[in-house]
């Protein structure tokens, strides 16, 4: 489901990271979101192989220990997007204290898609984002955000 504004998914049986790194690196490091201006937008620098972690958690899963995951690799080009859509009716944004940070929560409308944000008093920082297809987990997130 692509909800009409959102691209397509991307092929994710063939998930080739140089490409999604292309697109990470277009969408988030050169030109990044400017909705929260005059915070600067930023994802997390530090390096594993060579590319940054926000990368890292925008194409895996997991805690410890990070596993490919194809319905992220697929979407990894609608986090954008659904930033820059903040203030439009194609999203739903909320605001909760975790794990010691305030985060800004910005879903598609569906709770299909959600993109996770830190914020603290000087910038905007991207946490992950990632399809939701557990419908419990849709229905979780439908909760916290009735409650914020």
């Amino acid at each position: 489901m692509s909800n009409g504004w959102l691209p397509a998914p991307l092929d994710e049986t063939n998930c080739d990271a140089d490409e999604r790194y292309t697109i990470f690196r277009r969408d988030y490091l050169d030109a990044p979101p400017d909705v929260f201006a005059p915070k600067p937008f930023e994802v997390d620098s530090r390096l594993v192989d060579g590319r940054e972690v926000a990368f890292l958690h925008l194409t895996t899963t997991g805690s410890a220990s990070r596993t490919h995951d194809p319905y992220r690799c697929g979407r990894i080009h609608w986090g954008r997007p659904v930033v820059q859509a903040v203030y439009t009716t194609h999203v739903t944004a909320w605001r909760k204290r975790q794990s010691g940070e305030n985060r800004i929560k910005i879903a598609l409308r569906s709770f299909e898609y959600l993109v996770v944000l830190a914020e603290d008093g000087k910038r905007v920082r991207l946490v992950t984002a990632f399809y939701v297809h557990d419908m419990n987990q849709r229905r979780k997130l439908q909760r916290e955000r009735a409650r914020s």
